[in-house]
């Protein structure tokens, strides 16, 4: 893996990148070299730091955006420099891209750490949002602003930031789309979609809520000084007829000391649940802060037209009411307002003096919901002009000024100078290499070792089978044999034969020998011993392995002419031991039946020992029988 990550930065720094598409590539590369990194690091403190994703981008835009979108030729109006009218990189804001399942995630590299998210928001409220009275466009302002916040937004939550910092940008925001969900509402569809714009609203407060839970258990149940306000909002943006909202928010407000702002937005819900309207929209007027009577505006439409339904149901047909009157139940700015919007939903007015309302005869069926205007009396009268204030929540805010260095990864030959995760200098030592595998020497041949070799039995290996094995004089090296023959007793005097195997001369006249069967000593049994006796015994020999059930073909018999037997006269061999007394057999015994055994696998030396037992030591048997029989 350090290999790979080694060879990564060499190519990353001897790479000359001088086109978009090439400098693109480079970034690529950092971006790789970063995941080998991490992949290098899981399991270590590193890997826990990894894990959040901390951006390391300092300025409001990162540079893989900025080039691709220069390549591209994507950019707003308020990403031109005011006088050349030429693309300015310093400030540039990175736009909202929508996530996909075959999307990466983005390197830190690509993702804006949290101070340069809260300086990119206070160069938007001070340079852009401030601007809304002097926008002639409105809904490329809202379009621009919406991109921007949603993006600081996904940054947020790809980062896992729940800080002040956060608290801070999410407030900011929900105050944004507050403010613009009443000051925008005259505008069309293809401008301004409430909708959409009430759906951002409702992911940053549930993410503020979360925010705000999460701080006061971290912090000792300290709340923050905005978290009254705030719960307000969530209380009037879900005007129901039950508790739910309210008992969701208890946890949050249950140690605020200033709840006036809560106390305004519970009085607000209970007149709308007693049904009194009047009470509604006076509350709204004189109490209510800007931003509270904007989040309000969208119940307007529905609130009036409601009590007017039951205006209408509860009087006598053709009953008539002022026209100032109805002014006053319906929260209106003026007579006229409220006769224009009577007759956009159908009704008459009178031309008496002073107008009147005149009640249907019949029940009517609003067809088209009226134009939601934006009130005076209610909304405009509290806005000043200042939305800089407003958004940051804090008055006299100076304006951001904006850093003309931004990040440049490459100097002017093309060559890669941005950072990286890892010194390529200390690489070798933090990673060493792993030493190369050398090749195998070529050795002489060894001679050809022999398929089993002779050793001395190991001790589990002669416990193993002391019970179901016969002790084998020829592999126990406690017992020694007799220097005298074996074969001998102390009254016979043996004449030896010439051995066939002699040339005893070519005039050497040949007379056949007869054929003696001299006792098999290897055959007969012996009395009972122990399996480490040192008293020289004769084993009875087994039947060999390599017999099918035949007695084994002597050398004697296969000579036409064996040579004449030479007596020579010895002196009797005495014997210090008396021998066991050896009964001359009449005829030949037929041999035991075949016992087949299984090999031992406890051990490598037992294996090798049964295999010497039964394969060598019978071969060898039954050799000195025939030689010397």
């Amino acid at each position: 893996m350090n290999e790979q990550l080694a060879t990564l930065i060499t190519q990353l720094r001897e790479r000359r990148a001088l086109s978009y598409h090439e400098k693109l590539k480079s970034l690529d590369i950092r971006d790789e070299i970063w995941r080998k990194y991490v992949e290098l690091n899981k399991g270590s403190l590193l890997d826990a730091n990894v894990a959040q994703r901390t951006g390391l981008c300092q300025d409001m835009c990162c540079e893989r955006e900025r080039i691709t979108r220069e390549y591209q030729r994507v950019y707003k109006s308020y990403e031109l420099d005011p006088d050349t009218r030429s693309l300015n990189h310093s400030i540039m804001i990175t736009g909202y891209s929508r996530a996909s399942a075959d999307q990466a995630m983005p390197t830190p590299y690509d993702l804006r750490s949290g101070p340069a998210l809260l300086r990119t928001m206070n160069y938007l409220i001070t340079n852009i949002m401030d601007k809304f009275d002097q926008e002639r466009e409105q809904g490329d302002w809202y379009n621009f602003l919406w991109d921007r916040l949603r993006a600081i937004r996904k940054e947020l939550t790809q980062q896992h930031l729940r800080d002040e910092v956060a608290i801070e940008i999410l407030e900011q925001c929900a105050r944004f789309h507050i403010f613009c969900s009443a000051f925008l509402s005259e505008h069309s569809l293809d401008l301004f979609d409430p909708k959409l714009n009430d759906k951002m609203l409702v992911d940053c407060l549930n993410q503020l809520r979360d925010c705000y839970l999460s701080h006061k258990k971290q912090n000792n149940m300290q709340s923050l000084r905005n978290v009254a306000e705030f719960s307000s909002y969530m209380l009037l943006i879900n005007l129901k007829g039950d508790n739910e909202t309210l008992l969701r928010i208890r946890h949050l407000i249950q140690d605020i000391t200033d709840q006036s702002q809560i106390n305004i937005a519970i009085n607000i819900s209970r007149s709308l649940l007693i049904n009194n309207i009047t009470k509604f929209f006076s509350l709204i007027e004189n109490d209510a802060t800007l931003l509270q009577s904007c989040l309000l505006h969208r119940y307007f439409n529905v609130i009036r037209i409601k009590r007017l339904s039951c205006l209408i149901t509860s009087a006598r047909s053709n009953d008539e009411f002022r026209l100032s009157d109805l002014t006053d139940i319906l929260g209106m700015d003026n007579d006229d307002e409220t006769k224009d919007y009577l007759e956009q939903l159908g009704y008459s007015i009178s031309n008496a003096n002073p107008p009147c309302f005149i009640l249907p005869s019949i029940e009517y069926d609003i067809q088209q919901q009226p134009i939601n205007k934006l009130s005076h009396k209610l909304t405009k009268s509290k806005y000043t002009g200042n939305l800089k204030d407003i958004i940051t929540g804090q008055p006299n805010i100076s304006i951001v000024l904006v850093d003309t260095n931004v990040e440049n990864s490459f100097d002017a030959q093309g060559s890669y100078i941005g950072k990286l995760p890892i010194d390529p200098d200390k690489l070798a030592t933090m990673f060493p290499r792993r030493p190369a595998p050398q090749p195998p020497s070529e050795q002489p041949p060894k001679a050809q070792q022999a398929l089993f070799t002779r050793r001395p039995p190991s001790d589990s290996a002669l416990r193993s089978h002391a019970a179901t094995t016969t002790a084998n004089t020829f592999i126990l090296k406690t017992a020694k044999l007799p220097v005298t023959n074996i074969f001998v007793t102390s009254s016979t005097t043996l004449t030896p034969a010439s051995s066939p195997f002699r040339f005893d001369g070519f005039n050497k006249s040949v007379t056949p020998v007869p054929s003696i069967i001299a006792p098999n000593h290897f055959t007969q049994p012996f009395s009972s011993s122990r399996l480490f006796d040192t008293t020289p015994q004769i084993p009875t020999l087994p039947k060999s392995i390599f017999s099918d059930g035949h007695q084994p073909i002597r050398i004697g018999n296969h000579l036409s002419a064996p040579p004449p037997s030479v007596e020579i006269s010895q002196p009797p061999v005495t014997i210090p031991k008396s021998t066991p007394e050896i009964s001359k057999p009449t005829a030949q015994l037929p041999e035991p039946s075949p016992r087949t055994r299984r090999l031992s696998m406890n051990s490598m030396d037992a294996m090798i020992e049964e295999i010497y037992k039964q394969m060598i030591d019978p071969l060898i048997r039954e050799t000195t029988c025939d030689i010397f029989t």
